[in-house]
Formats: structure tokens, sequence, C-alpha cells
């Protein structure tokens, strides 16, 4: 566990991370359902290449946000500086049409990366799970 001027910068660093979380929550929901406001839901079957490329899209830019971030948080937990290599490595193989590779159950899909990031970084602040963060 981190002490002192380290853990304080990693605690301040916390509420970018949750906010991320939030967006990345989101995405993965959209990309697996296409409508939530209906019952039953709408899964999404990957047909609309136009709706997965919007997912994608948005998914680029908390990325981009999620490595910037993660290259500072880095910098105080070096363990953690092959994350951003496995996160790439996830939406570079969603992007070229492996679809379970943003949210399937495989090791190094893009969510099962996230969260591990996100278990660590709880670990690391002697935090619990909350509500929010799952």
């Amino acid at each position: 566990m981190l002490t002192g001027e380290a853990r304080s910068r990693l605690e301040a660093g916390y509420a970018t991370f949750a906010a991320l979380n939030i967006e990345v929550k989101e995405i993965c929901t959209r990309w697996q359902v296409r409508d939530t406001a209906t019952f039953p839901m709408r899964v999404n079957d990957h047909s609309d290449a136009a709706y997965d490329f919007q997912v994608l899209s948005r998914l680029a830019g908390v990325h981009d946000r999620a490595l910037a971030w993660l290259a500072e948080a880095s910098g105080l937990v070096p363990r953690w500086r092959d994350y951003g290599l496995h996160l790439d490595a996830a939406l570079r193989a969603t992007r070229a049409g492996d679809i379970t590779m943003l949210t399937g159950t495989a090791a190094e899909s893009y969510h099962h990366v996230w969260m591990h990031l996100h278990d660590e970084l709880l670990t690391e602040l002697g935090r619990m799970r909350s509500e929010e963060d799952a």
C-alpha cells in the first residue's frame, strides 16, 4: 500500500477514475444492449455496423482519457504500466471485428482488464467496492 504523498495523489486521482468508470460501464452496456428503456431489452446482435461504430467512437474518447490517467497513476504504482497496453490491445481487437474483446469474458477483454485495474486501485487505496464502484 502506498503512503504519504503518493497515496494522496492517487486518492486525488480517484475521482477522475470514478468518472471514467461510469462512462466505461455505460459504453459496455450499450455494446451489449441496444435499448435499455424497453422491456425486454433489445440485445445488440452487432448487425448494425453504424451503431457499433458509434459505441466504439465513444469508447475511443474515454480510452484516451483513461490512458492519460493511467500514465500518471502508473508513475505511482509501476506495476500498472501494462494495463494501458492490454486496454489498447483489447480496443484494437474489437475494432478489427472481434466483438468479444470489449465485454467478453476473456481475460484480455477491455471490460475484464478495466475491472482488474479497478480492483487494484481499490485495494491500493484500502477501499471496499461500493455500489457505485460496481
